[in-house]
């Protein structure tokens, strides 16, 4: 008997049996050395008595139990070397090729080509005024032969010769037939049930549902694979291992085992001699058994002390005609793997290598959706206001993506001799505050700035300065990308990343994309900047630019000083409502120019109207507070008596105005600081017009 076939038995035992071969046993023991005839044949009767009850048990079990390994078709024809050594018998399948056909799906008749059958079309021999009638059916009858239903009918006609049938009269016949009664019989049972208690805990198992996170999802479904690898053979460990050949590293991705105490908990390992580095570099399974136990650490690496361990058996993960995995499993049970296991596992080794080819695809498309997002993103800040809203929204997405340690954006000043901190991702873990000003010019930083290049270290050297003085120098990489364009430099992206972790090419070139994109929109809001400033007046709308209409203000404050008379300031904003999306740029400079027309005409030659702060002032000279009111309330209800049209839609659209009357002992920033405050007043109530007292 085998070494499995023994365990197999061994197991059909159990503590309780202990009783009836005591019996046996003692019953056995008297009949030997008790030498009354009468004490022998009670010796005799105990030690039957004790079998009976033994064998009683022991076929009830051998009744409730089955065989649950399937019964698989034959193996390949594999290459197998034997290999002999004081650490274990190997086992080393020579030309396994990861692609073995699946016989049970492949048909043995794919070349034969089937012959054609030509329909040949049905002459028709019946005359024009020939035909037939049927003048009974008989039911069928159901016979029970041989448990088989015989179907059985006949049709009868009513004569052989023909029939002339009379377009005009045709007789109308009614058959009448009598009711069969068919009596029911009861096919017989050719199959015996059995009903199996299966705990239902792991079939009503719902899999988890992680869109965002797919090599969650890939080591949920390895799990489930090596549980099913150890669900049909005498496996004590199961485990999955990644394969880094460029890192020469053999990686613990998943294991399903029965001794979990005695898994090495380092899940990485510099690929050696073990027997897990060596199948993945000869591309070749491999089968171990009579395991010298001394040697068993040494072969296995993923045990941190000796288990008992001796058979197992390797399996290589092939992807693109390189190894990228093992699958290996391992048994306590001598001999307890073969080629036909070697076989079973291969699929399941193509079924591996399938499932990363498709998380892989859904991992890059997850990227490329977070990488579109964040392009996405940083486009809304093409019309903002000033550019700390672009850098804020840089910094912001780069630490989302790449879950960085912190995110720096460093521009040159004015003089372009200091650096200023202009954005932090994570401001209780920075290093240096906001609109911090420092110059070292012998930092990582400053070369990129000069050299206007991209610098990524991986672990630098703490004697180097990454950004300035009083850095936190911890391990992890450093990467600083150029803020330019082909006009200018304005500073640099400064990434830390946490310890251990690190950005490959793609990674890197789609950051280096971002930031170009982000350096364009400094610019071009640059340029915008440039052309506000340097007009007095919008040749489109015919407003004064924020530059102009402030030198106006302080020209109406000394006019009112030198010659005492009345002016006043009025402000016009437009009224927020849900319906309309105000974070759109364009919608409200339709809005603005809606209401700018609506101004038109009601100004005199002498009013001055502009844009500052997203919202109209107008200048009006020799109008007084109330005189001012009553003009704002005719604006007021002029517009809100209008429809404005915005994306195929409908709006009436309502504005609220602040009136500051302007007076000679104040100042330009009172007097707009003053305006500002009555028209948020106004903007709280909505559709009002408030004055300044």
């Amino acid at each position: 008997m085998s070494n499995k076939k023994f365990n197999e038995f061994k197991s059909l035992f159990i503590p309780s049996d202990i009783m009836p071969i005591s019996m046996i046993l003692i019953g056995i023991i008297i009949s030997l050395f008790i030498s009354e005839i009468a004490i022998k044949l009670i010796g005799v009767s105990i030690s039957i008595l004790g079998v009976v009850v033994l064998l009683m048990k022991l076929t009830t079990r051998m009744s409730s139990s089955f065989e649950t390994k399937f019964k698989s078709n034959p193996p390949p024809n594999f290459k197998i070397t034997v290999k002999k050594s004081p650490e274990a018998v190997r086992q080393v399948i020579e030309n396994y090729s990861g692609d073995i056909e699946d016989k049970e799906t492949k048909s043995e008749n794919d070349d034969i080509e089937l012959p054609k059958i030509i329909n040949k079309p049905v002459k028709n021999t019946m005359g024009d005024e020939e035909g037939f009638r049927i003048v009974k059916k008989e039911k069928e009858e159901i016979e029970d032969s041989n448990n088989q239903v015989e179907k059985e009918s006949s049709v009868e006609s009513s004569k052989s010769e023909e029939k002339t049938i009379d377009a005009i009269n045709i007789e109308k016949r009614f058959v009448e037939e009598p009711a069969q009664v068919v009596e029911e019989f009861k096919a017989p049972n050719r199959f015996r049930k059995r009903e199996i208690n299966i705990p239902t805990q792991g079939l009503l198992e719902e899999m988890p549902i992680l869109k965002e996170h797919p090599d969650k999802e890939f080591e949920f479904f390895i799990n489930r694979i090596l549980m099913a690898i150890r669900s049909v053979s005498n496996t004590r460990t199961a485990a999955y291992f990644f394969y880094n050949e460029h890192k020469n590293e053999i990686i613990l991705n998943s294991f399903a085992t029965e001794s979990k105490t005695v898994i090495n908990r380092k899940s990485k390992f510099i690929a050696g001699n073990d027997i897990v580095s060596q199948i993945a570099r000869s591309m070749k399974p491999e089968i171990l058994t009579d395991i010298n136990p001394a040697a068993e650490l040494d072969l296995l690496p993923y045990y941190n002390s000796n288990s008992g361990t001796n058979s197992f058996i390797g399996i290589p993960v092939i992807y693109d005609k390189n190894v990228i995995g093992v699958l290996t499993a391992d048994s306590k049970h001598s001999d307890a793997y073969d080629a036909i296991m070697v076989n079973f596992l291969s699929h399941f080794a193509k079924l591996i290598s399938g499932l990363i080819r498709s998380y892989s695809d859904k991992y890059d498309l997850a990227q490329d959706s977070k990488y579109l997002k964040a392009y996405n993103q940083l486009e809304k800040t093409v019309h903002s206001k000033g550019n700390n809203i672009v850098y804020h929204e840089l910094v912001s997405n780069l630490d989302t993506l790449f879950n960085t340690r912190n995110v720096y954006s460093v521009l040159l000043d004015d003089t372009r001799t200091n650096y200023i901190i202009k954005s932090v991702a994570k401001t209780e873990n920075a290093d240096f505050e906001v609109e911090f000003v420092f110059n070292n010019d012998n930092s990582i930083l400053s070369e990129c700035i000069d050299t206007n290049q991209e610098i990524y270290l991986v672990n630098p050297d703490s004697d180097l300065i990454r950004i300035n003085v009083g850095e936190d120098m911890s391990s992890g990489f450093f990467y600083v990308i150029p803020l330019s364009t082909d006009i200018e430099t304005y500073g640099a992206i400064a990434i830390e990343g946490k310890e251990g972790t690190n950005l490959d090419r793609n990674e890197r070139a789609f950051i280096k994309s971002l930031v170009s994109k982000a350096s364009n929109i400094i610019e071009n809001n640059h340029l915008l900047e440039m052309i506000k400033t340097g007009f007095d007046k919008d040749p489109e709308s015919g407003l004064l630019t924020e530059k102009s209409i402030v030198f106006e203000i302080e020209k109406e404050l000394s006019r009112i000083s030198n010659f005492n008379y009345q002016s006043s300031l009025v402000s016009i904003g437009f009224d927020k409502y849900k319906s309309i999306d105000d974070q759109d740029e364009r919608i409200n400079e339709t809005i603005l120019k809606f209401i700018n027309s609506s101004l038109d005409s009601t100004l005199d030659k002498l009013d001055l109207k502009g844009v500052l702060d997203n919202n109209l002032i107008l200048i009006l000279p020799g109008k007084n507070a109330q005189t001012a009111k009553l003009w704002a309330e005719r604006i007021r209800n002029k517009i809100a008596s209008e429809s404005l049209y915005l994306a195929d839609k409908r709006y009436n659209i309502t504005v609220s105005v602040g009136i500051c009357e302007l007076e000679s002992n104040s100042n330009c920033r009172n007097s707009i600081q003053n305006v500002n405050d009555t028209l948020k007043v106004s903007k709280e109530k909505t559709n009002t017009v408030s004055v300044y007292s």
